[in-house]
């Protein structure tokens, strides 16, 4: 399972902070396999091959329980520094 180091500094409840690293576990490319990951994975990888679920499916409580599709990731947008 690929997924992306994190590194978490406690700083008291609740508010802490993490610092995301590198990308474990992701298999290389392969000619005609596209891989479903997480949003964050998708993300720092930069990868064309790579597909996040799409259209999420939630039951009564709200929780995810499938997708009617996957995506790939065009791009994300940062907010502005001034809203920290």
């Amino acid at each position: 399972m690929a997924y992306v180091d994190q590194e978490v500094s406690d700083e008291g409840v609740p508010m802490g902070s993490v610092n995301f690293g590198a990308v474990q576990g992701l298999p290389p490319r392969q000619s005609g396999v596209t891989y479903v990951v997480s949003i964050l994975v998708a993300l720092a990888s930069g990868r064309d091959d790579l597909v996040v679920a799409a259209r999420e499916v939630r039951d009564a409580d709200g929780r995810v329980i499938g997708c009617q599709g996957v995506a790939h990731v065009e791009q994300l947008a940062l907010r502005d520094q001034g809203d920290r």
